[in-house]
C-alpha cells in the first residue's frame, strides 16, 4: 500500500482533487486524485524505488523522488504543496522536497535531511548528529562526543527542537546547558524529514547563536499494525506502530549492548569505561474533528559511565589519575493541538516539560592507589513550556505568522570542590526558578513566482534580571532562471547563558563568596549570509554561501583573562571568578557543496568550508578560537544494487554500498603548563598560551556495506560500518602524564567495526 496526504504548506489544511503520480523503478505508473481530505491511497504496489508528484492548479508541483517502497511495511506520505503567486504569464515550477527547508521562511544554510540518509551514511552510527557533521560548514568537536560546530561556533549555541518544543540536550550522558554527548537519545526509527539550519534562521527560531536542529516525529501507521527489530553498536532496539482510537501510536525501546562488545574485546573508545543506556520514544496522534487533532509525544533516556582506574592508562574523556563516576537522566513530555480555523488560517498551542538530570562525582588517586574525594555534582533542570502559534495565508502573495513561547526553567543545583588550604567549596548552591518569553512575529511575501521575501521580528524577555533583546531578520531569494537562484539573509540572534553559570559562587576576597554573574546580558550575534544555487537536474545542485559572524556581548571573565564562553563545550570549566559581557568574536567564511540527492539509489555529497574563528576576551588580545579549524572537507557517497526482484513480485534482494572521507584542521588547544601540573599532580593549562596550537590534521574513512531481503511479510538487513577503515590514530586532546612528567596527546579510537541487523514486520 502506498497512501497520503497532500496539504497545503503554509496553513496544513488539505487540497482535495491534487493529482498525484506515482512511478516505478520498471517505469510503469499510476494516477489517482485525492479525496476531499486530501487523502490518497494506491494498493498492491510491489517493492521498488518510487518516485511521487502532487500537483493542483495554482500550487507548486512537488516530486518526492527515490522512495525506498518496501512491500512489507505500507509506505504513508505526507506532501506539501506551496500556492503560487498569480501571475498572467505563469511557468511550472517544479520542486524536489529535499532542495527546500521544511521551515517555509528559511531563505539560506538550510538543509532538510532524510531518515534514509541519516541510516544509510557510513560512519554515522544511526546518530543525526554525527550525519549532521558531513553537512556544509559542520564539524564535530572529536570522535568521543556528537557536539556539532558551525561554522567555529560553539556547539552549545545549537537550538534543539522536537515536534515544536524545544528540548534540553538530548544525548546520553549530556549535560545541563550543554548540546552534545557521546550517544544520541534521539531515534532516527520514529523521525521523519527535518530541517537543519546554520544561520541567519527565521524568526520563529530564538535562543541560539549557532544553528538550529528542528526535529519532526513521523505519525504511526493509523491502519495497521507494523513492527521493527534492530541490534547493533547503538543497543538493541524494539519498534512498534499502529491504529489507536481515531489515530495512531509509536513507540521505540533502545537498551544498551556495548558491555557485551567490551567482553568481546573490542575497544570503542572510551578507555576502560563501559556505557550503560536505555531509552524510549513515543507518539500518539489523534482526530478530534475534521478541523482539530492533537498529538502527544515523549522521549526519556537514562545512562551511567564509570571510569574506575587500579592503574595508569588514559581515556579520551577524564584525566589519568582520576576515578569518574557519572550518572544522567531525562525526560520530555510534550502536547500539539492543531485548530484549523478556515483553509487559510490555523492555531496551533504547545504544551510540555522536560527536565535535565545529571550527577558526577571524581576520586583523585595517589602513588599508592588510594582514592580522595575531588567533586561531587547533583544538577536538575526543569522546564515547563507554553506555545502559542498563529498562522494566516492572506492571499497567495502573503503569508503571516505570530506566535510566543513561554519557558520556566525550575532548578536544583548543587556541586562541591576540594581547594587545596580551603576544604570543600560550594561553586554552586541553588533551588530557584526563572522565565523566558519569546514573541515573535514572520511575514512572507512573495511577489512573483521568482522572488520570495521573508521578515521577521523576534524578542527574548528574561525574567531573572530582565535582560530583553529584539532581533530583526531579513532574507531574500530571487530564482534568476529556473535553475540559477540567488539568496541572502541578515539576522540578529541572542542567547541566555546556562542558568547554572548565574547562579555560580565565586571567593569575594574576604573569605566569603557572592553570586556576581546574576546580571550576565543574552550573548548575541549578527549574522550576514549570501549564497547561490545551481540546480542542474531535479536531484543535483551545486551550492555557494559565503557568511559573516560579529559575535559581541560574549561572556568572559571579569578579571584579565583569555577565557571566553565563545570556547565552550562538552568538556571543559569556568574560571573561579566572576563574569561579564564584554567579549566579542567573529566568524567568517565560505562554503562550497555539491548535492546529488537520492535517486534510483544513488546520492553523493561533496563539500569544502574555509573559514576562521576568532574572539577578544577580557585581557584585550584577539585569538583564534577553539573550534577554528579553518577548513573542513566532506566526501559521502552509496550506491543501492538491485540483485533481484521478478516483475510484479514483492520478494526484492540488494545490495548497498556506502563510503564517507572526511578531513578537517585539527581541534585548536592550550598547551600544558608542565611546572604547574607537577606542583598540583594534575593537569594545568598554560592560559598564557590559550589555543596557541592546534592538533595535527583530522582525517577518517568510513564503509558501510549492508544487504537487503524484502519480502510481502518480512525485510531482514545485515550491515557493517567500518569506522575509520584505515586505522588513523587521530589525536582527541592533550594532558598531563604525572607518572611521565610530560604532556601526552590521547587518541581517538583506531579500527571499528559495527555490526547491525534490522527486521521489519
Amino acid at each position: 500500500m502506498v497512501r497520503g496526504q497532500v496539504v497545503e504548506r503554509f496553513t496544513q489544511t488539505p487540497i482535495p482533487n491534487a493529482v498525484v503520480t506515482i512511478q516505478l523503478e520498471d517505469s510503469s505508473s499510476y494516477q489517482i486524485n485525492t479525496n476531499v481530505e486530501g487523502f490518497f491511497r494506491l494498493g498492491n504496489v510491489q517493492a521498488s524505488r518510487l518516485t511521487v508528484t502532487a500537483r493542483e492548479f495554482g500550487y507548486q508541483t512537488v516530486t518526492l523522488r527515490d522512495i525506498n517502497h518496501n512491500a512489507t511495511r505500507e509506505t504513508v506520505l505526507f506532501i506539501e504543496l506551496e500556492e503560487l503567486p498569480q501571475n498572467i504569464d505563469e511557468i511550472e515550477i517544479v520542486s524536489n522536497s529535499v532542495l527546500r527547508a521544511n521551515n517555509e521562511m528559511a531563505s539560506v544554510s538550510s538543509r532538510t535531511f532524510t531518515i534514509e540518509e541519516s541510516q544509510r551514511f557510513a560512519g554515522a552510527r544511526n546518530d543525526i548528529s554525527r550525519m549532521a557533521a558531513k553537512l556544509p560548514g559542520v564539524r564535530t568537536a572529536n570522535d568521543a562526543v556528537n557536539d556539532i560546530v558551525i561554522r567555529g561556533n560553539s556547539p552549545n549555541g545549537l537550538l534543539w527542537r522536537l515536534e515544536g518544543l524545544d528540548i534540553p540536550n538530548p544525548n546520553h550522558y549530556g549535560k545541563n546547558g550543554q548540546t552534545g554527548g557521546p550517544v544520541s537519545m534521539l531515534n532516527n526509527n520514529v523521525l521523519r524529514n527535518s530541517d537543519f539550519l546554520t544561520g541567519a534562521f527565521p524568526a520563529s527560531y530564538g535562543n541560539a547563536l549557532g544553528g538550529v536542529f528542528d526535529l519532526q516525529m513521523r505519525n504511526g501507521n493509523n491502519e495497521r499494525h507494523e513492527f521493527i527489530g534492530q541490534t547493533g553498536f547503538n543497543g538493541i532496539e524494539l519498534g512498534v506502530e499502529g491504529p489507536v482510537g481515531s489515530g495512531s501510536y509509536l513507540a521505540n525501546y533502545r537498551y544498551s549492548v556495548l558491555g557485551l562488545m567490551a567482553a568481546l574485546g573490542m575497544d570503542f573508545g572510551t578507555g576502560t569505561a563501559v556505557p550503560e543506556y536505555q531509552d524510549f520514544t513515543f507518539k500518539v496522534q489523534q482526530r478530534l474533528a475534521p478541523n482539530l487533532h492533537f498529538n502527544t509525544f515523549g522521549l526519556w533516556g537514562k545512562s551511567k559511565i564509570d571510569f574506575v582506574r587500579t592503574e595508569h592508562d588514559e581515556d579520551l574523556y577524564g584525566e589519568t589519575w582520576t576515578n569518574t563516576y557519572s550518572r544522567s537522566q531525562q525526560a520530555v513530555l510534550g502536547m500539539n493541538f492543531f485548530y484549523n480555523v478556515s483553509n487559510r488560517s490555523r492555531l496551533q498551542l504547545t504544551l510540555g516539560t522536560g527536565t535535565i538530570w545529571d550527577s558526577d562525582h571524581l576520586d583523585t588517586l595517589d602513588q599508592n592507589g588510594g582514592t580522595h574525594a575531588f567533586y561531587g555534582m547533583d544538577f536538575r533542570n526543569t522546564t515547563y513550556s507554553a506555545n502559542l502559534h498563529w498562522t494566516l495565508r492572506l492571499n497567495s502573495k502573503n503569508n503571516i505568522r505570530v506566535g510566543i513561547r513561554n519557558d520556566i526553567h525550575e532548578f536544583d543545583m548543587h556541586d562541591s570542590v576540594y581547594v587545596w588550604g580551603d576544604g570543600f567549596v560550594n561553586p554552586t548552591n541553588s533551588a530557584d526558578a526563572t522565565s523566558l518569553h519569546q514573541p515573535y512575529i514572520e511575514w512572507q511575501f512573495r511577489p512573483t513566482t521568482r522572488w520570495t521575501i521573508n521578515s521577521g521580528l523576534h524578542s527574548q524577555y528574561l525574567s531573572l534580571n530582565g535582560s530583553t533583546t529584539l532581533e530583526p531578520r531579513v532574507g531574500t531569494e530571487y530564482a534568476l532562471t529556473e535553475s540559477h537562484t540567488l539568496s541572502a539573509a541578515y539576522g540578529l540572534h541572542s542567547q541566555m547563558p546556562a542558568v547554572n553559570i548565574f547562579f555560580r559562587n565565586v571567593p569575594d576576597g574576604n573569605g566569603g563568596r557572592t553570586q556576581p554573574n546574576l546580571n550576565l546580558d543574552f550573548q548575541k550575534s549578527h549574522h550576514f549570509v549570501v549564497g547561490h544555487a545551481y540546480r542542474w537536474t531535479p536531484t543535483f545542485r551545486i551550492k555557494t554561501e559565503l557568511y559573516y559572524q560579529q559575535l559581541y556581548d560574549a561572556i568572559v571573565s571579569e578579571n584579565p583573562s583569555p577565557f571566553s564562553m565563545l570556547n565552550s563545550g562538552t568538556f571543559g570549566g569556568l574560571p573561579i571568578d566572576g563574569l561579564t559581557n564584554n567579549g566579542e568574536g567573529r566568524n567568517y567564511g565560505v562554503e562550497l557543496s555539491v548535492e546529488q540527492f537520492m535517486n534510483r539509489g544513488f546520492y553523493l555529497f561533496a563539500n569544502v568550508s574555509l573559514y576562521r574563528s576568532e574572539y577578544l576576551a577580557s585581557d584585550g588580545v584577539w585569538r583564534k578560537g577553539a573550534f577554528s579549524g579553518d577548513y573542513i572537507g566532506n566526501v559521502s557517497g552509496g550506491k543501492e544494487f538491485v540483485l533481484s526482484q521478478e516483475p510484479g513480485a514483492t520478494r526484492r534482494q540488494s545490495i548497498t554500498v556506502d563510503g564517507a572521507f572526511n578531513i578537517s584542521g585539527g581541534q585548536r588547544y592550550t598547551p600544558v603548563d608542565l611546572q604547574a601540573s607537577e606542583d598540583l599532580g594534575r593537569t594545568v593549562f598554560d592560559d598564557s598560551r590559550a589555543f596557541a596550537e592546534q592538533l595535527p590534521t583530522y582525517y577518517r574513512i568510513d564503509l558501510r556495506v549492508a544487504y537487503r531481503i524484502q519480502g510481502k511479510r518480512v525485510t531482514q538487513e545485515w550491515a557493517i560500518d567500518v569506522q575509520n577503515l584505515t586505522n588513523r590514530r587521530n589525536v582527541q586532546s592533550v594532558l598531563y602524564d604525572p607518572a611521565a612528567n610530560e604532556e601526552v596527546m590521547v587518541y581517538a579510537m583506531g579500527i571499528l567495526p559495527m555490526f547491525q541487523w534490522r527486521i521489519y514486520f
